[in-house]
């Protein structure tokens, strides 16, 4: 018996999983599409849900923010910044490294978004504005410029 019980758990975990995914995939998509003020009831209308439904995972707009920068600059930076500072080459491979990080993160297309963001254009969320800077300018930058002094001894 108990381990029916965790079976359906696992899947009901697997399936909130996946519904939050398909939430976060189509607020980034219309993010990309119309910017940061797309509306939460959009968002559930992508996914094929209620906009209650969109709120059990994300109980404001802010913390789905929160989530797609989490996903799409936090962890991918602070990858980066492991990378650089392991990196203890010359600083020919150093500028690769940063330069290939730098583009992954890029490549999300909603990157010069979330800068737009972190510059004060944070539409009355400040938090997500601080988040921004204190997790991937300020780790970036400070760790980058630690990389290339060491590079250059």
């Amino acid at each position: 018996m108990t381990i029916a019980a965790t079976s359906s758990t696992g899947h009901r975990s697997a399936r909130a999983d996946l519904r939050r995914r398909q939430i976060l995939d189509a607020a980034r998509k219309l993010v990309s599409e119309k910017g940061f003020g797309c509306r939460m009831d959009e968002v559930a209308a992508a996914v094929g849900v209620t906009k209650p439904a969109v709120y059990r995972y994300f109980p404001g707009k802010d913390t789905l923010i929160r989530a797609m920068l989490e996903e799409d600059l936090v962890i991918p930076t602070q990858a980066l910044v492991a990378r650089i500072d392991a990196y203890e080459g010359p600083i020919r491979g150093l500028l690769e490294v940063a330069a290939e990080g730098t583009l992954a993160i890029q490549e999300t297309g909603l990157a010069r978004g979330y800068m737009a963001l972190a510059m004060g254009e944070s539409q009355g969320q400040p938090d997500v504005a601080a988040l921004i800077r204190e997790n991937v300018l300020g780790v970036s930058v400070g760790r980058v410029a630690q990389a290339f002094v060491r590079a250059m001894q």
